[in-house]
C-alpha cells in the first residue's frame, strides 16, 4: 500500500489478460507439439522480420524500465 491507499484490480483489463494467459497455459499443455512449432514459427517471424537487435535489444530496455519503476516506488514509499 501506498499512504494507505488500496490497489484495485480492473477487471477491464485483468479478465481478458487472465483468459488469454490460462488459453496459452492450457493450450500448451495440452498439445506441447504444436505450441513448440508455434513459438518457433513466431521466433523465426520477429527475428527475420525485425532482426535480432530489435528482438534482444527489447529486453534490456524493459529491464531498465522496470528497474526505474521499483526504484521509484521504493523511494515514494521510503519518504523523506
Amino acid at each position: 500500500m501506498i499512504n494507505g491507499s488500496r490497489s484495485t484490480i480492473l477487471l477491464p483489463v485483468f479478465i481478458p489478460a487472465a483468459v488469454i494467459m490460462l488459453l496459452l497455459v492450457i493450450g500448451t499443455a495440452i498439445n506441447p507439439e504444436a505450441a513448440g512449432a508455434l513459438f518457433s514459427d513466431v521466433l523465426s517471424f520477429t527475428t527475420e522480420t525485425f532482426g535480432w537487435f530489435l528482438h534482444a535489444g527489447g529486453c534490456p530496455v524493459f529491464d531498465v524500465h522496470y528497474c526505474t519503476g521499483v526504484f521509484v516506488l521504493w523511494q515514494y514509499q521510503a519518504g523523506p
